[in-house]
C-alpha cells in the first residue's frame, strides 16, 4: 500500500495473519512496485529480505523511471525472514534529487538518505526497530530495541538546514489508550519502556520530530498491525508503523507541511490481480503509512511519501 492509488479503490480488506516473503517473489515485486511507482514519489520499504547487493540490483530494475534507488540487504549470514533489508526509492517525476546515503545500519534494519525534494533539503529515514531478545548477550527484547534506536540516533546526524521524515516500524506504542486495543482491555507486558525512551532520544536529537498522524489526529484510535493467537483469533491491535517529521511540518502553515496521513491496506482488487498472475503473496501483515507532503500552496496534489512493511 504505497500510495494514494489505494485510497481510491473500494472495499479495503483486512489481511489474514501471514509471514510475507519480502520482495523475493517476482510477480508480487513487479506488481507492487509498479502500482507504487504510478502515484508515489518517494517509497520506503522495510523487511524486504533482500539477500545481497546483486539481488538488490535485479530488484531495483522493477522501480522504473527512477531518480535514485537505495537498497540495504540483510547482513551476510543472517537468517531469511528475520525482518531485515530496507530500501528508499525516488521517482523520476521528482527530477534531480541529488540523493546520497548518509547511514546504513550494519544489522540491516535502517537506511538514511539525504536529498533535495522540491528544492527542500530533506533527510528520509526508513527504520525497523528490533523487537526480539538477544540470546547471545542475554539482553531483553526491550533492551535490544533500545539499543537499535540508540544505534539509529548515533548513525544519522542532525543537519539543521534539512527537514526530516522518519518512516518506521517502531515495534512499540507510545499512546496505549489510542494506539492499542486488547480484547480484555488493560496493558500487556510488552510495552517496551526502554525502547520508547530511546525513540524519544532519537526524535529529540533531530530537532524534536513529531508523530505526524498523532499531530493531525490527536484523539483518533488507529492500528496498523493485528496480532493473532495460535487459533487465528485476533488478540491485539497496535499502531506500530509511524511517520515522524520535523515539527514545522505539522500544526502550521509553513511549507513543506504534512497534508494527510493515512494507513493503507491492499484491496480485494489488488489481491485478485495478484492471484490472477499466479502470485501466492499475502502482501503484508502491516498497513502502510502514507504521508502526503505539500511543498507548494497551489492546488496540485503533493507527492506521497510512504512506508510499507513487507
Amino acid at each position: 500500500a504505497a500510495s494514494d492509488v489505494y485510497k481510491r479503490q473500494p472495499k479495503p480488506r483486512e489481511p489474514p495473519y501471514h509471514n510475507v516473503r519480502g520482495l523475493s517473489e517476482r510477480v508480487f515485486r513487479q506488481y507492487y512496485l509498479g502500482r507504487a511507482r504510478a502515484t508515489c514519489d518517494v517509497l520506503a520499504l522495510a523487511e524486504t529480505n533482500c539477500s545481497s547487493e546483486e539481488e538488490a540490483a535485479v530488484w531495483g530494475r522493477d522501480w522504473r523511471a527512477s531518480a535514485g534507488g537505495f537498497w540495504l540487504p540483510c547482513p551476510e549470514g543472517s537468517l531469511a525472514g528475520t525482518g531485515r533489508g530496507m530500501a528508499i526509492l525516488f521517482s523520476g517525476a521528482l527530477g534531480e534529487v541529488n540523493a546520497k546515503v548518509i547511514w546504513r545500519d550494519p544489522r540491516g534494519r535502517g537506511l538514511a538518505v539525504k536529498a533535495v525534494i522540491r528544492n527542500v533539503p530533506t533527510v528520509v529515514v526508513a527504520f525497523h526497530a528490533d523487537n526480539s531478545p538477544d540470546a547471545v548477550v542475554g539482553g531483553s527484547a526491550d533492551a535490544v530495541q533500545a539499543a537499535s534506536f540508540d544505534r539509529l540516533a548515533a548513525g544519522v546526524p542532525h543537519l539543521p538546514d534539512h527537514v526530516y521524515i522518519v518512516l518506521m516500524d517502531a515495534n512499540n506504542v507510545t499512546h496505549p489508550a489510542l494506539d492499542e486495543r486488547r480484547p480484555r482491555g488493560g496493558l500487556g507486558g510488552d510495552m517496551r519502556p526502554q525502547g520508547i525512551a530511546a525513540l524519544g532520544r532519537c526524535v529529540r536529537a533531530w530537532g524534536g520530530l513529531r508523530d505526524a498522524f498523532r499531530a493531525l489526529h490527536p484523539t483518533t484510535r488507529a492500528f496498523t498491525r493485528t496480532h493473532h493467537g495460535s487459533q487465528g483469533v485476533a488478540t491485539l491491535w497496535r499502531r506500530l508503523d509511524r511517520a515522524y517529521v520535523s515539527p514545522a511540518m505539522v500544526g502550521g502553515s509553513a511549507l513543506p507541511r504534512v497534508a494527510e496521513v493515512r494507513h493503507i491496506l491492499p484491496t480485494d482488487t489488488d489481491m485478485a490481480a495478484l492471484r490472477a498472475q499466479g502470485s501466492a503473496s499475502a502482501w503484508s501483515d502491516h498497513a502502510a503509512v502514507q504521508i502526503t507532503v505539500r511543498h507548494t500552496s497551489t492546488a496540485r496534489e503533493a507527492p506521497a511519501l510512504s512506508l510499507i512493511h513487507i
